[in-house]
């Protein structure tokens, strides 16, 4: 096998997964703590969810419970979140509020895909249902590079507002000024 080559086999295929590894280092580095917990939570479930994908396949050929099983897998996420956002303080709460709407959505979107494929059968649902819960898998990812957002606004206009208040003698502002000095 080539190491490499795996290596960027995973990456396309699985880019949930990389995503949220590169936000778990990219918080780390910024020091923001809350969101790398985030990251590493939602890496967690998606590395686990990988491994579990190939047994829920071949456990559940007439496809009718794998959609319970992935159900119960986000409410399992679902439940970890609120804990380690209201009890330990270790998630940010709006990322957990929203969080749990995304998490919601993607389970009425697995249930209601379990109850269209056995009983409704409506082809024009087909679509919407099957892209919710990659659209919930996109938006956590996205979700949790908010605070990063928010601390690197917060440094820049820091960064702005002493550059304006110190320069009173009509120099051009230059953005190259505000990697110039030091943030403390």
């Amino acid at each position: 096998m080539n190491g490499w080559a795996d290596l960027a086999a995973f990456i396309s295929y699985n880019y949930f997964i990389s995503a949220s590894l590169l936000g778990i280092g990219i918080a780390y580095s910024f020091n923001c703590k809350h969101a790398s917990c985030y990251f590493l939570i939602i890496s967690l479930d998606f590395i686990l969810t990988n491994i579990m994908h190939g047994a829920v396949l071949a456990l559940d050929p007439d496809k009718i419970y794998r959609y319970l099983i992935w159900s119960v897998s986000e409410f399992i996420l679902l439940a970890v979140v609120i804990y380690l956002a209201l009890v330990n303080g270790k998630i940010e709460h709006y990322i957990a509020t929203i969080l749990g709407l995304l998490i919601t959505i993607s389970i009425f979107a697995l249930l209601y895909r379990a109850i269209d494929r056995h009983l409704i059968d409506l082809p024009y649902a087909h679509d919407i249902i099957t892209n919710l819960p990659v659209f919930s898998n996109f938006s956590r990812v996205v979700l949790g590079f908010l605070p990063l957002i928010v601390l690197i606004n917060k440094f820049f206009k820091r960064k702005f507002n002493d550059h304006f208040n110190n320069n009173n003698d009509g120099d051009i502002f230059h953005a190259r000024d505000c990697f110039n000095r030091d943030i403390s």
